[in-house]
């Protein structure tokens, strides 16, 4: 007991003192209580005027109607705004002539703002129009986005802690979001971790098919790795979690500047035009944040969370469109969108296909119904995605499928199992080789990082009554060659035998090295004899004249 007792206080100790680190810098605490009101005192419909670079010297807060509302005095929110701003600017010019000592004689917005700020002893506090400023309030967002925030809060923890990192950087998804995923600022930073595209490039996937920066698991994982690294290069999280706003870059041109790295003596000296509010801000929000949190039971009494996300995940068996997981009926159209929010509006209109391997989530108890129904698709229904090809790359017969997948930024294992061809192996020249769109590439969920991937159902079985080829190993042959279109990868197994299989000058391919063979070897022979499988043509085109799918081949002729 002792030992355990211990070690929660070492646990609880290292938790307080990466917390600490957090530094309070004395000039941000006005900010720091402005934001705060921000978060959870002032609404939505509640206007204030203040002073943008003291926070502390707050004019006015005014009440204005809903957005697509008026008054009464028949005016729209705009109209409000623009008039409580006019009437607040007259107040503090007359208050700057009169200089007041006391509410004797003032009335209206002038006694108002006068009762505001007089406790402030700051001698131009009335001629200081031209930093006047409005901010609306955010509590209802930051309540919803608190209770948003259950969904997710255990894994980011988790995914903190795992990274080294205080848990109590989740604070910076709030400050970005108010942990809304559907977020997206007028600059394009988008999702709960709000990663601009460029930067986002650097730690997920965007693509066509996925832009990851609005998957909030996979973003996380994304925002530890810049975090982690921020730190590391700027040395303390008051530095690394204005980066998160700033850059790193921008960040290290203050610190040079400043000739320090205390930032207070950087907010100090900064006078940087690009170092605007909203940076100059970003860790007194941040600190605003930590401080609600920390003190949720009083601050947000009677506020739930939502329980944490709940759901199965699958990996794409093959290629596949979203209309055909829909069409499993285990999962609908609002369902899929809702668990996978990376999906682009394309792939998740079934505009474009989901590459092989992707890993999607589905509603809890359903993965294996999706799969067993999707395995049980007909063959040319699996083989639907494999034609979404971005490219047909024409082999030099030089380079072999490893060489080509790096040319192209693919894994070796993506376009070995698109071709049906070893990744060691080198196909002949003049090959067409389909190259899968560049969304295939993707991250996998969490869930699915232990789960193989999923044979793919390569070759559309196509039966040839009157076909056959060299056999080259131990098997047989049947009636007149095979006539092969031109650039047409093709393999045919012959019932007995599995050695090397030779066809014309198109390809000489080991049997057993082809993924999925062994699925769809054997499946013929009783429909055509003395032939097993054809492979490699991936449903673009029928490899000769006269093939019939599988299942609705005509009986053999003699």
């Amino acid at each position: 007991m002792r030992v355990v007792a211990l070690l929660s206080s070492i646990l609880l100790a290292s938790a307080a003192a990466r917390a600490d680190e957090f530094t309070r810098v004395p000039a941000l605490e006005p900010n720091v209580a402005f934001w705060k009101k921000v978060y959870i005192e002032w609404s939505l419909n509640q206007i204030v005027f203040h002073d943008e670079e003291d926070l502390g010297l707050v004019y006015r807060v005014i009440v204005v109607p809903a957005r697509g509302a008026k008054n009464g005095a028949g005016l729209t929110r705009a109209e409000a705004i623009k008039r409580g701003q006019a009437e607040t600017e007259a107040a503090i010019k007359s208050l700057a002539k009169k200089n007041p000592k006391s509410a004797d004689g003032l009335s209206g917005v002038e006694r108002e703002v006068f009762l505001n700020v007089k406790d402030l002893h700051r001698a131009d506090k009335y001629q200081r129009l031209s930093h006047l400023r409005v901010q609306n309030g955010l509590r209802e967002r930051f309540i919803a986005g608190f209770g948003n925030s259950g969904l997710y809060d255990k894994f980011i923890r988790a995914e903190l802690r795992e990274n080294g990192l205080p848990e109590e950087l989740i604070g910076v998804a709030f400050v970005e979001s108010l942990f809304y995923v559907g977020a997206k600022s007028k600059v394009g930073a988008a999702g709960v971790w709000q990663f601009m595209s460029y930067t986002g490039k650097e730690y997920m996937q965007l693509n066509a098919v996925v832009d990851e920066r609005w998957d909030p698991i996979l973003a996380t994982e994304a925002a530890c790795k810049y975090l982690k690294q921020a730190k590391k290069e700027l040395g303390s999280w008051p530095l690394a979690v204005t980066s998160y706003n700033y850059g790193r870059g921008g960040v290290r041109g203050l610190v040079e500047n400043a000739g320090s790295k205390d930032f207070g003596v950087i907010l100090a000296v900064a006078k940087n035009k690009r170092f605007g509010f909203a940076a100059r801000n970003y860790y007194a929000s941040f600190l605003a944040v930590l401080d609600i949190l920390r003190n949720q039971d009083t601050l947000l009494r009677g506020v739930a969370k939502k329980a944490p996300w709940s759901y199965d995940v699958l990996r794409a068996p093959f290629p596949l469109y979203a209309s055909q997981l829909i069409a499993t009926g285990e999962i609908d159209q609002a369902q899929l969108d809702a668990l996978n929010p990376a999906l682009t509006n394309e792939a998740s209109a079934g505009k474009i296909p989901l590459p092989h391997g992707i890993s999607l989530r589905v509603p809890k108890g359903r993965a294996a119904a999706v799969q067993a129904k999707l395995a049980a698709l007909p063959a040319g229904d699996k083989l639907r995605g494999l034609r979404g090809v971005k490219a047909v790359h024409k082999a030099s017969g030089r380079q072999s499928v490893s060489e080509i997948a790096k040319k192209f930024g693919l894994g070796a294992d993506t376009l070995a199992a698109a071709t049906g061809l070893a990744s060691s192996s080198v196909p002949a020249k003049g090959q067409a080789i389909p190259i899968p769109h560049a969304a295939s590439r993707y991250t996998l969920l969490p869930e699915a990082r232990g789960m193989p991937l999923p044979p793919l159902p390569l070759a559309q079985p196509v039966l040839v009554a009157d076909a056959s080829a060299p056999d080259e190993g131990a098997g047989t042959t049947t009636g007149k060659p095979a006539r092969l279109a031109k650039d047409k990868a093709v393999v045919l197994a012959s019932a007995g035998g599995r050695g090397t299989i030779s066809i014309g000058r198109i390809v000489t391919e080991e049997l057993d090295e082809l993924p999925a063979v062994d699925a769809l070897a054997g499946a013929d022979a009783s429909m055509v004899p003395q032939v097993d499988v054809v492979a490699g043509d991936l449903g673009l085109e029928a490899p000769w004249a006269g093939d019939t799918v599988a299942g609705n081949a005509p009986p053999p002729t003699s």
